[in-house]
């Protein structure tokens, strides 16, 4: 089969909700510390639905060119067949509490009214770019969102901010 790399992207140093001026970070927001799951590795606190179902495709990875710290999350696109889905483009992607690829149970427990998603990416981005997005619930209803489209390749790490 062949396959061709249609973007990467890394994601680095510690994704913080402000909170009126104050910060809360998101565990293990500056993606430091990974465990072995499935086919490669997850973020600790977080998971990849590709590792945790034990596909062939890593998606996501650990790469060591940070922009703070040791390590960075880096999302990969490719082409490919996966689980009942023919020959189309797969996205890499990370959903902070994923674990056992329970998605509905990928959540954490949150104490405060953000009111930004901040972090910093550095990458390439084709065929439209990717997304970001922060969901608030409480009590089972949706209260509060933060998406953020990156549209750009940026050769070096660049801040990014979103209100909540």
């Amino acid at each position: 089969m062949k396959t061709r790399l249609l973007f990467s992207v890394s994601l680095a140093a510690m994704f913080t909700v402000s909170l009126f001026g104050q910060n809360q970070q998101i565990p293990n927001g500056g993606f430091e510390t990974w465990h072995t799951e499935g086919q490669g590795e997850d973020p600790d606190n977080w998971g990849s639905l590709f590792n945790q179902f034990n596909s062939n495709y890593v998606l996501t990875s650990k790469t060591n060119d940070a922009n703070s710290g040791t390590n960075a999350l880096k999302l990969v696109c490719d082409t490919g067949s996966v689980f009942w889905i023919p020959s189309d483009t797969i996205y890499g992607s990370v959903n902070l509490g994923l674990v056992n690829a329970q998605v509905s149970n990928a959540k954490v427990p949150f104490t405060s009214k953000p009111d930004s998603l901040t972090g910093y990416m550095k990458g390439t981005v084709i065929n439209g770019g990717f997304y970001m997005n922060l969901a608030l619930y409480k009590a089972g209803a949706n209260i509060a969102t933060a998406t953020y489209f990156f549209v750009a390749t940026s050769a070096n790490y660049t801040r990014f901010s979103v209100p909540v």
